[in-house]
């Protein structure tokens, strides 16, 4: 499933020129840590990517250019520094 989105963000930006947003779904989990890096590094710069996650240990947030980390409890959305440190 992953490969598919992959290509078809390729194919989205090859008819449109113009990159899809990327929705991961608590990927990281699935993947080890050799294939999370490989996923980062292939869509860095290319699109805007949200990715959730019940375990931020699964992401290696140094491979990732630019971000910004949300957690939310109860229904709350709180913006975070590295590792769940409320700003």
């Amino acid at each position: 499933v992953l490969a598919t989105k992959l290509a078809l963000i390729d194919f989205i930006y090859e008819h449109r020129r113009d990159y899809p947003i990327l929705l991961l779904d608590d990927v990281f989990s699935e993947l080890d840590i050799p294939r999370q890096n490989n996923l980062l590094n292939y869509i860095k710069g290319k699109t805007q990517t949200f990715i959730t996650t019940t375990d931020l240990s699964d992401i290696h947030v140094e491979n990732i250019e630019q971000y910004k980390l949300f957690n939310v409890k109860n229904g709350h959305i709180e913006e975070s520094d590295e590792y769940g440190k409320d700003i």
